[in-house]
């Protein structure tokens, strides 16, 4: 059950689709058992392990996700079954990103097709804090369970990457959040045949952009995904990602890619109209192309900053990684970074 919510969540966040799993049906399925099990190194280790402790959890998946969306406690669960390991915690995340995904996906239908979002614009807000807030809470849950292993528990080559991968899920599902419509557009682009691409991409373009007051806090989102190969070096990750990073990471990538490069193209648009960027949009466009002048040399102030960079994010797709998806989406970007070209032109 945990591969089939795994897999859910991956396909929900590159093809846009409303998630085969559900809380009301799926739910009851128990929370991952004490780390400590799973660590075993032996069959008689884990048994020793298990006559002091239960080989299962009384917590169930619908129990944990409730807490992190409104604090809710099941108080028949001792606390112990509160402290979660990375695992546990990226079973959790990813139960929430569905969540996330099936609320953002019928707010935005409510939207489109009727006038609840005008008539019930407070439940609408509430809805979005609720989320919001269970991101955070999330964000916490991470912390925690950073907190409370050993460092050399933690961070080896199993625990440390879950909790990393863990975070790159909470940048998509905060992003959802917060352009509900953009969201859609980018789910809808990665769905046709790659000979439709052109078709597939017109209408990603096509689509616009709500200039609402959360839509820059997810494009700041978005760039701090974005700055990541950055900080540690876009050449070693380039060459390693492939190897030691999830697939996770691609598919927020991705994510982030098309919103913040829309985003800039919007910007770019308004600006050759003669609309001047407030503060808070020079802010992200200025680390954008602090961001790039460590990677690319180029004088050529005049070329679309939309462009560059979706340019320049291809590269980290088609380069090495080993993933089967990956050298399509470079493929796409690298046809995206045209239309940004042509239409800037």
């Amino acid at each position: 059950m945990y591969g089939y919510i795994y897999f859910c969540n991956l396909a929900s966040i590159l093809y846009g689709y409303a998630s085969g799993f559900s809380m009301l049906t799926d739910g009851n399925v128990e929370m991952p058992c004490h780390h400590s099990l799973w660590d075993a190194p032996t069959a008689e280790s884990w048994r020793e392990d298990a006559n002091t402790r239960d080989s299962g959890s009384p917590l169930r998946l619908k129990d944990a996700v409730s807490r992190l969306l409104d604090g809710t406690i099941a108080s028949d669960v001792p606390e112990e079954y509160w402290e979660w390991d990375p695992y546990s915690c990226c079973v959790a995340v990813n139960a929430v990103s569905i969540y996330i995904s099936h609320m953002t996906q019928g707010l935005y239908i409510l939207g489109e097709g009727s006038d609840f979002a005008q008539t019930n614009s407070f439940q609408v807000s509430d809805i979005t804090s609720q989320m919001e807030m269970a991101i955070s809470r999330c964000l916490q849950l991470i912390k925690d369970a950073r907190a409370r292993a050993d460092e050399s528990y933690t961070w080896d080559e199993t625990e440390g990457p879950l909790l990393f991968n863990s975070l790159a899920l909470l940048r998509v599902s905060y992003c959802r959040i917060m352009t509900r419509a953009e969201s859609a557009s980018r789910g809808m682009l990665f769905r046709m045949d790659e000979n439709e691409n052109e078709q597939s991409i017109q209408q990603f373009l096509s689509e616009p952009m709500e200039w609402t007051k959360y839509l820059n806090r997810a494009v700041s989102v978005a760039l701090e995904g974005i700055l990541i190969p950055t900080r540690i070096g876009s050449s070693l990750v380039r060459k390693t990602a492939a190897f030691t990073w999830a697939i996770e990471h691609a598919f927020a990538g991705w994510d982030s890619i098309l919103l913040l490069t829309k985003w800039l193209h919007a910007k770019e648009t308004l600006q050759r109209r003669g609309v001047a960027l407030d503060e808070a949009d020079s802010q992200i466009v200025k680390r954008v192309r602090d961001m790039l002048a460590e990677d690319i040399e180029s004088d050529d102030s005049d070329a679309s900053l939309a462009a560059t960079l979706t340019r320049s994010w291809a590269g980290f797709y088609d380069d090495t990684w080993v993933w089967g998806v990956t050298p399509k989406m470079g493929r796409m970007l690298r046809q995206l970074a045209k239309h940004y070209e042509n239409t800037a032109k």
